[in-house]
């Protein structure tokens, strides 16, 4: 980052006490827009001070090659760093509305997060989703309420390594239907006696979306999503 105080050095007037009135009132006006900052000076605002100043040298202390031209280069920089903070703000917005828009477009749509939670919605129940990183000959699955009381355990048996599904149809263990709400669910594996590494996640059917924060959060029911943790999305 370029100091504002050494930036402004560049553009102050070496003057010999003798400038004309003129020169005076011009070296004020330019001198106000500098005294507002470097955001208010343009490149015409910047040649007028320059030539100001070299109008108003020390003739026995003339400006230097090598300094005129390290104030053109720094002006130029300047210049185009401006310039590059502009275009990555442009670029910023755009990339936040497209994010919007695919958001709003999620509306409908199930989506896969890393997680263990179930929102059950109503009759037909839920699809369950998780992965094993080997094969298993003992695989279990259980569901709990949100106070973390048992509702169901089901023995899945063995199963290979890689993704699997399981489709909940809202029940307890006894068969009766339980409540809509959220469900959290558990796999243990094991290979003999050997536990099992498991991924567990997420499906939500989206049916808003919140931009009110200072993230972009998908809605489905009571819960909120935030859009970066989306790892998949489907009808």
């Amino acid at each position: 980052m370029i100091d504002g105080t050494n930036t402004y050095d560049v553009y102050a007037s070496k003057t010999s006490g003798s400038g004309s009135t003129s020169n005076t009132k011009a070296t004020s006006s330019s001198s106000s827009k500098e005294s507002n900052g470097f955001a208010s000076l343009d490149a015409e605002d910047f040649f007028s001070l320059l030539i100001q100043k070299m109008q108003n040298q020390d003739p026995l202390e003339p400006m230097d090659d090598s300094e005129f031209i390290s104030q053109i280069t720094q002006f130029t920089t300047l210049e185009q760093m401006r310039g590059i903070t502009s275009a990555v703000e442009l670029m910023a917005a755009a990339q936040a509305s497209s994010t919007n828009a695919q958001a709003v477009d999620m509306i409908g749509k199930s989506v896969v997060t890393e997680g263990n939670v179930i929102s059950l919605t109503g009759e037909g129940g839920t699809k369950l989703k998780y992965s094993l990183g080997d094969n298993t000959t003992e695989t279990t699955l259980t569901i709990y309420d949100q106070d973390g009381d048992v509702v169901m355990t089901k023995k899945l048996g063995s199963l290979g390594s890689g993704d699997h599904s399981y489709q909940w149809d809202g029940k307890d263990s006894k068969g009766n239907a339980v409540d809509t709400g959220i469900y959290r669910y558990e796999i243990s594996a094991k290979k003999a006696d050997t536990a099992v590494d498991v991924t567990t996640y997420s499906i939500f059917s989206i049916d808003g979306v919140d931009f009110s924060g200072s993230s972009v959060l998908l809605k489905s029911g009571e819960i909120e999503i935030p859009v970066s943790e989306v790892q998949e999305i489907f009808q």
